[in-house]
């Protein structure tokens, strides 16, 4: 390191004791923080070559940390977050992120120690539906948990967030391949709160599901089903349950048709994102429907719809003024 960027580097350090947020890229900015007790409250560590023994330091010099970001710091286990737990009891987000070496041990200290959680990132963790009990039992304000690839999931890890966390406003479900309908019913039944869901790949979901989704969360405003085995009646149970939706990702729906997009029309007319590539049967009827229906659409993906024309494209600039991404 020149003079230059180490007087640099040790100025930026020194910064620490002064701040409350800090971004981690270097072992040695690690080093330095376990040397001191901070007032940290947020930190986002993007070295991946910490360990549960920095971890625990890190607990103990920041006992006000609130928000912590592991992401793809892969040797974090059960025991560093069990430290973390017993050291930062007003931890209220952590992101896991890809850590495949945390199992439901460490979300168990996680709901006893940390009783204010609202925000989790599991993606690709090797958690199962004991853990999500743990936290259910433990988080009850848990608002938003990403539970993206996570294949041990099922309905039973749903039916518990939906009997512990009934605020829960964020859900992502995509690629949790166990997940049914039934999951969504519970879902439904005990997180009437809920605005934002992505069951991206989960194809045993149906329209049974999203009638129940319809039925019980009148405020959705962001739906992913791309690549699910969904069709126009259940996006005729959205426009009739959920006004307000905003964000509807439908690709690769192949059942999906014209008469869907006319029920979305109908009953969402605040909808600003749709995509609908891959949806084969979707012609220049529908479009004309949505430029009708929801003026205010913004973006619109209709890449390999292969019926769609230059007419279909004309009644949408035409009814939506303010489009600013369309993708063909």
């Amino acid at each position: 390191m020149n003079k230059f960027n180490r007087e640099y580097f040790l100025e930026t350090l020194s910064l620490f004791a002064l701040t409350e947020r800090v971004e981690v890229v270097s072992t040695s900015m690690i080093r330095y923080l376990l040397k001191r007790r901070l007032r940290i409250t947020v930190i986002s560590i993007r070295s991946g070559d910490i360990t549960d023994a920095g971890l625990s330091s890190l607990s103990q010099r920041c006992p006000g940390l609130q928000h912590i970001s592991l992401s793809r710091c892969r040797n974090i286990t059960d025991d560093g977050l069990a430290s973390l737990s017993q050291g930062c009891p007003g931890l209220k987000h952590i992101s896991l992120s890809r850590c495949r070496n945390i199992t439901d041990t460490g979300l168990a200290s996680l709901s006893q120690g940390c009783p204010r959680l609202q925000h989790i990132g599991l993606s690709d963790c090797n958690v199962t539906d004991a853990g999500l009990a743990s936290l259910s039992q433990g988080c009850p304000g848990l608002q938003h948990i990403n539970l993206s690839c996570c294949g041990w999931v099922t309905n039973a890890g749903l039916d518990s967030l939906s009997q512990g966390c009934p605020g829960l406003q964020h859900i992502n479900l995509s690629y949790c391949g166990n997940v049914t309908d039934d999951g969504l019913a519970s879902l439904s039944q005990g997180c009437p709160g809920l605005q934002h869901i992505s069951l991206s790949r989960c194809r045993n979901i149906t329209d049974t599901g999203l009638a129940s989704l319809s039925q019980g969360c009148p405020g959705l405003q962001h739906i992913n089903l791309s690549d699910c085995n969904v069709t126009d009646a259940g996006l005729a149970s959205l426009s009739q349950g959920c006004p307000g939706l905003q964000h509807i990702n439908i690709y690769g729906c192949a059942r999906v048709t014209d008469a869907g997009l006319a029920s979305l029309s109908q009953g969402c007319p605040g909808l600003q994102h749709i995509d609908l590539s891959c949806c084969g049967w979707v012609t220049n009827a529908g479009l004309d429907s949505l430029s009708q229906g929801c003026p205010g659409l913004q973006y619109i993906n209709i890449s390999r719809c292969r019926e769609i024309t230059d007419a279909g494209l004309a009644s949408l600039y035409q009814g939506c003024p303010g489009l600013q991404f369309l993708y063909h």
